[in-house]
């Protein structure tokens, strides 16, 4: 399928193209639930730690800052968050007190990610027993080295290219773009652009490097307004693999034939 033929927004996604030299950052998909106030004391989460322990042995806290919105004010709170990775450091499992995430930066295959996050929910749901969602949000995050993407003209559509294709290009400090829209599997949230050395719109998700970088960071997600939906794991599971396919649809989209040859896709 070629990236004139089909929606990127809508409607059945291409079928995948494995790339061997994968430019992606991070990989990470987010479950929110009611909160459970429990999950802040470490005696409630010991048995969801002992439950992927084997595969996530390192295990460490974080206090992070949030920030609730007031009319008059911005208020600014702490909270606890549980982090647990594997031997490598390759995949991390964050645990609060209304959400778990699965993250990773060594990313092979949509199944093996879907397999893990499937693991991890049902460890959640035998020991934290969340009984409801709020929210089921994906995001893959590409980034390269513009040095190591070559021509932009070559490897990008001209509609993602943008001014990045014109000689103006020489003279950019950077360039950001984003846009927002609805597709079927709920809302899609697209940011893109080059950054400067040293450069990152989130060093959480994609960390400084050296060099000035092209990125592309696709984020698909569902928010349950009105009432939360019960807790499945196989239902979200199912979710999760229709957002990621959503955003690998945009992603092929974006790209040409040239840049998938670049990293390492068989066309």
């Amino acid at each position: 399928m070629d990236s004139e033929d089909f929606d990127p927004l809508h409607g059945e996604a291409p079928k995948e193209i494995p790339l061997s030299n994968a430019p992606l950052a991070s990989v990470l998909c987010q479950v929110r639930f009611p909160e459970i106030v429990q999950v802040r004391d470490i005696n409630f989460i010991g048995g969801f730690q002992e439950k992927v322990r084997a595969s996530y042995p390192l295990f460490s806290s974080d206090l992070v800052q949030t920030f609730n919105v007031l009319p008059h004010a911005l208020q600014s709170n702490q909270d606890q968050l549980w982090r647990l990775s594997d031997a490598d450091a390759n995949w991390r499992i964050s645990l609060g007190a209304n959400f778990v995430a699965l993250e990773t930066k060594k990313y092979s295959s949509r199944a093996d990610f879907l397999k893990r996050l499937t693991f991890v929910l049902d460890a959640l749901e035998e020991t934290i027993r969340p009984t409801h969602v709020w929210r089921v949000g994906v995001r893959y995050v590409d980034r390269v080295p513009t040095s190591a993407l070559g021509n932009i003209r070559d490897m990008l559509r001209h509609e993602m290219a943008g001014l990045s294709a014109t000689e103006l290009r020489s003279s950019f400090n950077y360039s950001v773009s984003e846009v927002a829209c609805r597709v079927d599997e709920g809302n899609l949230l697209v940011k893109w652009g080059i950054l400067p050395a040293h450069g990152s719109h989130e060093p959480e998700v994609m960390p400084q490097i050296d060099d000035e970088s092209w990125f592309l960071d696709i984020d698909v997600s569902h928010e349950h307004h009105v009432a939360p939906r019960q807790f499945r794991v196989d239902e979200l599971v199912f979710d999760a693999e229709r957002k990621a396919a959503r955003c690998y649809s945009f992603f092929r989209w974006a790209v040409t034939e040239e840049f998938l040859r670049r990293f390492g896709g068989e066309i």
